[in-house]
């Protein structure tokens, strides 16, 4: 089901109830873009991957969610299944105080990829639902309440002598209004923003505040004729229109709350940059800055998932299913040995296409329920698809694949993560002419290493075996001067060092405009204390001076 602002407000507690009632929630999203520039090299570690893809990737947002509810039946071997495709584009809520101003980057070869997949751009600018984190929700609903109470004590306003015709006669066609029981909306004459004001003003005092709902219309398409429409109300109403307008407001985020609230199981393929931007961009303000406090972050709002990358990943199934994109890891559990999965789907996944977010997230799901039925048939036949999760599954709970790196395989927001020592890894410097065929060749001695380019005469050179370390470093001792080893952590030190040097010279560049505005020739005036003063002689001259 495509979830759009305009039918949010009714199928929200469907959501809601479906993430309660469920055993499994799969989830897959589509973003505005990526990351700019490196999201990290093979070397990094756990906190350094963290920063360099919070730094490079939170400019981008989701602009799709993909959502499946999978509930195991009695039988043990079938699921029921419920998707939602959420679009997600925050508009502007008239009537509503204090709403955040968003704004959304578009990387091109991004939309460029949804567009050729068919994503409908129409349907996210028209439909997409609002956001707001909790914080951000709070401060909307101080702000009604506020409002509220100043509306209960505020006096009318002074008109001036030259409006009070037009708004009296205004406020005269509102009490015909009310006393017409037939009636149920009045459109006031248009007039200019001063005009309105008054008339807002005037119609919020005691006597219309708890009958009349006024909002400001427009009848012409450049927004210029602008009018007050009226309608009838009650207390109940009001504060129920306000509610509606919250919920509008915080849109996905109620979403997202519900599934954090139920600590269900959250699955997802590749699921890192998916739980980063849903915390990042639904959830809260600002992401730590330390990997040590996101993690207890995340584990706090979503304590189980799983990811099928990390799981396809692993010794138990990898020399069965290779490296797996979503689409090939489907497939590939979709025929033996792996037992088939039986969903009854009403949603019409089986006509839907990859890269729209609920399908995704509909295989995503549907991968999982293969592996972990798959894995318990093997490891306990008599236990076969009798638990939701068994228990050999389990060993990959709070596990996130970590692409890309040389000797680190996961992410762990279950516990620690894993620290591994960095002494085959090593900093080489070498002369501007050295080309990789070059290097190749000075390699090859020494076994498989891999290697990260730093700039054009440096690279980070990994050994995968530890004993060709010193052989390596032995081969240069006391013979090429244009060459220089040295340890991963002595290059860590460096760029350090460098940073900070970097900083302190940005600082003094940033002050240098203020430093030329100070008057370095102005005399320095010594205070002097009271007594200093007192036992000043006067000056006395020579004589025969022109003093």
């Amino acid at each position: 089901m495509d979830v759009l602002r305009h039918n949010f407000v009714s199928v929200l507690p469907d959501i809601q109830a479906n993430i309660t009632s469920c055993d499994l929630i799969s989830i897959d999203t589509e973003l505005s873009g990526l990351r700019k520039g490196s999201g990290g090299h093979m070397f990094d570690d756990h906190q350094e991957r963290y920063t360099k893809i919070r730094q490079s990737c939170m400019d981008y947002s989701i602009i799709q969610f993909g959502l499946t509810c999978f509930t195991r039946q009695e039988d043990n071997e079938h699921y029921k299944s419920k998707s939602y495709n959420v679009y997600i584009f925050p508009y502007k809520i008239y009537g509503l105080q204090k709403q955040p101003e968003r704004n959304i980057e578009l990387q091109t070869s991004a939309i460029s990829f949804l567009r050729n997949h068919g994503f409908d751009f129409n349907y996210l600018f028209d439909g997409g639902l609002c956001y707001l984190t909790a914080e951000e929700e709070a401060v909307c609903l101080k702000m009604m309440r506020d409002q509220e109470e100043k509306d209960r004590t505020k006096e009318m306003i002074s008109v001036p002598e030259e409006h009070k015709e037009f708004i009296s006669d205004c406020i005269l066609q509102v009490n015909r209004f009310l006393e017409d029981k037939d009636a149920s909306q009045l459109d006031l004459p248009s007039c200019n923003p001063f005009l309105r004001k008054l008339l807002y003003e005037a119609l919020s005092v005691n006597k219309y505040r708890d009958q009349l709902d006024v909002n400001t219309r427009t009848s012409s398409q450049t927004g210029r004729d602008c009018f007050l429409s009226i309608t009838k109300t009650s207390r109940e109403e009001r504060l129920e229109k306000q509610e509606q307008l919250l919920t509008e407001a915080a849109g996905f985020s109620r979403i997202l709350r519900a599934i954090s609230s139920s600590k269900k199981p959250v699955i997802g393929h590749n699921l890192f940059l998916d739980i980063l931007h849903s915390v990042g961009q639904f959830m809260t303000s600002n992401l730590p800055e330390s990997y040590q406090d996101y993690k207890e972050m995340v584990h706090s709002l979503f304590p189980v998932f799983y990811d099928t990358k990390f799981i396809s990943s692993t010794a138990a199934l990898k020399p069965i299913l290779g490296n797996c994109s979503l689409e090939e890891l489907y497939t590939n559990l979709s025929q033996d040995p792996f037992p088939r999965i039986i969903i009854e789907d009403d949603d019409g996944m089986d006509q839907a296409s990859y890269h729209q977010a609920a399908y995704d997230s509909f295989i995503t799901g549907h991968c999982f329920i293969a592996m972990n039925n798959f894995l318990q048939n093997k490891f306990d036949p008599k236990k076969a698809c009798v638990d939701c999760i068994g228990p050999e599954i389990k060993r990959f709970i709070n596990k996130l694949h970590l692409t890309y790196s040389f000797d680190l395989d996961h992410y762990d927001f279950g516990g620690p993560d894993v620290k591994l020592s960095r002494e085959t890894i090593l900093h080489f410097t070498f002369p501007a002419e050295w080309n990789n065929s070059h290097l190749n060749q000075l390699f090859s001695p020494f076994g498989h290493v891999k290697t990260q380019w730093i700039n054009d005469t440096s690279i980070l050179v990994g050994f995968q075996d530890p004993s060709r370390v010193p052989a390596f470093k032995k081969s240069f001792k006391d013979k090429d001067s244009s060459v220089l080893i040295t340890s991963y952590e002595e290059f860590k030190r460096q760029k350090q060092e460098e940073k900070a040097r970097d900083s302190v010279k940005r600082s003094v560049v940033s002050l240098t405009p203020v430093l030329k505005r100070v008057r370095v020739d102005t005399p320095c005036i010594q205070l002097k204390t009271p007594e200093e003063k007192s036992d000043k002689k006067p000056q006395s001259f020579p004589e025969g001076s022109d003093w």
